[in-house]
């Protein structure tokens, strides 16, 4: 499963490369999304990085960028720093199409593991990681450096053909 297009409630959206246009409604998002949001310096340090990339879900009539990932490929997983849906567009399927795609980048037996860190204080996200199968897997408490909350990250893993993690 890698597609790149989905009807999401009413929307065709299409899952793309984040690009600097989109930044200014990226940056919407973010700021709806979280109390501490992500600015574009900050972005655009994270995405300078060859292993470090980005994406965006775009409803294609409106040309309207709606959700974000931004996330870091290692050899035995998948750290998505930054995962987002402007609240307008939220709970219509735009965010499990935005995690089927990460998943769809697992390549068991090497890379089986998605790794979301989500602020203690953010339940919803919570919530909803684990009502699609996710698990907090550890708490980390200096995982934001200058920032009091911890981050609990929550793992998607596909298991081993042999059945031993």
């Amino acid at each position: 499963m890698d597609e790149t297009i989905r009807k999401c409630g009413a929307y065709t959206v299409h899952l793309r490369w984040f690009i600097t246009r989109g930044m200014v409604q990226t940056l919407e998002t973010e700021r709806l999304c979280f109390p501490h949001p992500w600015t574009r310096d900050e972005f655009v340090e994270f995405l300078r990085h060859r292993d470090q990339i980005g994406m965006v879900a775009e409803i294609e009539a409106k040309q309207r960028i709606v959700g974000h990932m931004v996330y870091k490929l290692t050899r035995r997983a998948i750290y998505c720093e930054n995962f987002a849906v402007h609240p307008e567009y939220q709970r219509l399927g735009i965010g499990s199409f935005m995690l089927d795609k990460l998943k769809s980048k697992l390549r068991p037996p090497e890379r089986r593991r998605l790794l979301f860190p989500v602020s203690e204080a953010n339940l919803d996200s919570q919530l909803w990681f684990k009502a699609r199968g996710l698990r907090c897997v550890r708490v980390d408490r200096n995982y934001w450096p200058g920032s009091e909350l911890a981050a609990y990250v929550f793992q998607f893993r596909v298991p081993s053909e042999a059945g031993v993690d």
